[in-house]
This record gives C-alpha cells, structure tokens and sequence, in this order.
C-alpha cells in the first residue's frame, strides 16, 4: 500500500472509484518556475502588447534567485508543492539569505511567481501577502554619504597623495594615467 502524502484533500467519487482532487492539481515549484521564466523570457521582447518590455539583466537576475536561494531552500526543507510554501516557510527562507539585497529580490522574485500561479494555473492563495517585503537596504543610522575624508584627516592624506605622485613621477617606469 503506497501512502501518498500531500496537503490536498482527495475525495472518492462514489460511482467510479476514481480519486478527485478537490484544489487545482498539485503545482510542483520547480516545473512552475521553469515555465514562470519561460514567460518572462518572452517579456524581454517589445511588442504592440508589451510596448516596455523587462531587460535581459532583470531576467538573468531572477533566474539567478531562484537558482542560488530559493529553489536549494525549498529542496533542503522538502517542498515539492506550491501549496507547501507558507508564511512560516517563506519567513524561514528569507532569513536563511543572508545578503539584504538578495533578500529583497527574493521576495520580489517569489511575490511574482505566486501572482503567475494565481493567474495563469487557478491557484487561490498568495502567501507573500502576509510577509512583510524586505527592505533593499538597511539603514545604519550613520550620515549617507560614508565616503569622504574626514576634515582633521585631510591634510595628511593630501601629503599622502603628493608625495606619492611625486615618487611615481619621478619613476621612468611609471604609467601616466
């Protein structure tokens, strides 16, 4: 005897025997996303429907997602199915990323593949509407622009670069740029 385990509720009809499925068939996330960059492959093109059309770079970069951070989570952690992935699963993942961009990407990422799903194979629930999107950068409190020489530091690093000028272009061998 073969125990199946799935999340989807199986009912008997009564006058074949055959087992019917009561949710849309079971999503597998691998084949979805397959097909979910196949369309948006056919996105980077411009046409009288789709006159702005996303670039190649957008398209390598959720390919590049859902290769290096979601797709190896969701293996490691045993879904299969669509229908598997939560709130809780999906929190889970993004703090498993640890870069805060690749988070934010992530997120964006598995939000439109949900709306893909939703759209193009009747799936009825989205459960990135209860994740809190994750900010592209997080701010440190410190000023914005951290790349500057301090005022009392200016000086020496000024002698710094004179004097370093001065030996290179005394060097024959040295490079003008």
């Amino acid at each position: 005897a073969n125990i199946v385990n799935t999340t989807t509720p199986i009912i008997h009809n009564v006058n074949t025997g055959e087992q019917i499925s009561t949710q849309k068939e079971q999503i597998i996330i691998e084949d979805l996303a397959i097909e979910w960059l196949k369309y948006r492959q056919a996105l980077c093109k411009k046409t009288e429907d789709n006159p702005e059309p996303i670039s190649r770079k957008t398209l390598d970069g959720n390919r590049n997602r859902l290769k290096k951070d979601i797709l190896p989570f969701l293996k490691n952690e045993k879904k299969i199915y669509l229908s598997q992935l939560t709130e809780s699963c999906i929190v889970s993942l993004l703090k498993n990323i640890k870069s805060q961009n690749a988070k934010h990407k992530s997120y964006v990422v598995l939000n439109l593949l949900f709306k893909y799903a939703i759209k193009e194979k009747g799936f009825s629930h989205n459960p990135m509407v209860k994740v809190d999107k994750p900010p592209e950068k997080i701010k440190t409190g410190k000023d914005d622009n951290e790349n500057y020489i301090d005022p009392d530091r200016q000086d020496i690093w000024l002698d710094l670069f004179e004097k370093e000028h001065k030996e290179n272009n005394n060097n024959p061998n040295h490079i003008h740029r």
